[in-house]
């Protein structure tokens, strides 16, 4: 529901929603027409219920743009995103419940811009770049449970302790692999450094796969691209196909031995988005045993009452226990999940559009803690 008062994180996004005018959708405008219908007190109880006593867990999240912290960018639409509220970020994570979200480093933020309505990389990294700027993202992130600010999962385990004690606790992961280079070594090292997941691409085309937003390169996956796929395997690493064509998709559930994710996207319909997937490329993802998580993105859905279709597409389409969420809060089109307190509201939703109570569960968390236990039962490194 609708606060009716600005908290300082708040006030930092309307700041940034004047200075960059909507670049690339990147507007923070919150829609006041979230619920757009009045919903039985029973179901909001239900709703809250349900998020309160289970695992709660985001596909993928930027909180506080972290990521902006320190960088090195030329693009001075970029500079002018708000960036380094990550204290309010987890306080709303922690106040609403959510037991767990994939805060996650973009490894090609130093090369991006907007342009022509999108996001897209202007440049090539130059030698190093890539791994520095990896590195000076993942410090951000270490800091932040070095002081205390939240504590890392790193195992299935971790979240359900966290769960039963009704705490938060973050995992760590990579939008794109670019840091990678061609240095397979990097993975175990990402691994132990406490990321859980790493997306193969991002906005920019890498040496490992294409992407869904620029022309193809490689055709799919390239060779080293399918050696990062094995040995992320091997490590108990969850890749993530979030950005990556259908191609490379397919080329990647050729290869793996463990399920993949899509953390962050919808299915076509209405609105035609690059971004968005087919049925044949969201059931590629489903047989495998993955997971799309649904992206609450202003592409699609005017407010929360039209992602809850978007859920529900995606449930009708290839299954319950194929769904999930994945906000990408803090970096999100036109967001309509602003706050992590929407979560509550969103389950009362589902209720109200003939989802179960379980269903909502295995939606929120369950679905991932089977999916990312499987990859950790995989992993022989």
């Amino acid at each position: 529901m609708e606060k009716k008062w600005l908290s300082r994180r708040k006030l930092i996004s309307h700041s940034a929603t004047l200075a960059v005018g909507g670049l690339a959708g990147w507007a923070l405008h919150r829609s006041n027409e979230n619920n757009t219908i009045p919903l039985p007190e029973e179901l909001l109880l239900a709703g809250q219920d349900i998020i309160t006593n289970s695992p709660v867990i985001d596909l993928h999240s930027h909180p506080g743009r972290f990521f902006l912290n320190g960088a090195d960018t030329s693009s001075w639409k970029v500079k002018l995103l708000a960036s380094g509220f990550e204290d309010d970020r987890i306080l709303d994570m922690k106040s609403a419940h959510v037991t767990a979200s994939m805060f996650s480093i973009v490894a090609d933020i130093a090369v991006l811009d907007f342009k022509d309505g999108g996001i897209i990389a202007t440049r090539d990294f130059t030698p190093g770049e890539a791994y520095a700027d990896y590195q000076r993202q993942l410090k951000e992130l270490q800091h932040m449970s070095d002081t205390g600010l939240i504590k890392l999962a790193l195992s299935p385990a971790d979240i359900v302790a966290a769960q039963e004690h009704l705490h938060s606790v973050a995992l760590l992961s990579s939008e794109g692999a670019d840091f990678v280079e061609d240095k397979l070594e990097r993975l175990g090292q990402a691994y132990d450094a406490g990321l859980r997941s790493i997306s193969l691409v991002h906005y920019r085309v890498n040496a490992l796969a294409d992407n869904q937003t620029s022309p193809a390169v490689h055709g799919g996956l390239s060779k080293l691209g399918k050696d990062v796929v094995t040995e992320m395997n091997r490590q108990g690493l969850i890749i993530d196909l979030a950005h990556a064509s259908q191609a490379a998709c397919a080329d990647t559930l050729e290869i793996t031995s463990a399920p993949i994710m899509v953390s962050h996207s919808n299915l076509l319909g209405s609105v035609s988005s690059a971004r968005f997937l087919n049925k044949e490329h969201a059931h590629m993802i489903a047989t495998n045993g993955g997971l799309v998580g649904a992206w609450p993105s202003g592409l699609d859905s005017k407010n929360l009452w039209d992602f809850a279709h978007q859920v529900l597409r995606l449930v009708e389409e290839i299954g319950i226990d194929h769904v999930a969420i994945g906000t990408d809060m803090d970096g999100n089109y036109k967001p309509v999940l602003r706050d992590y307190a929407d979560f509550a509201t969103l389950a009362s939703m589902l209720l109200y559009r003939g989802l179960s109570a379980d269903d909502c569960r295995k939606i929120f968390g369950a679905n991932f803690l089977r999916l990312f236990s499987q990859v950790q039962q995989l992993r022989t490194a």
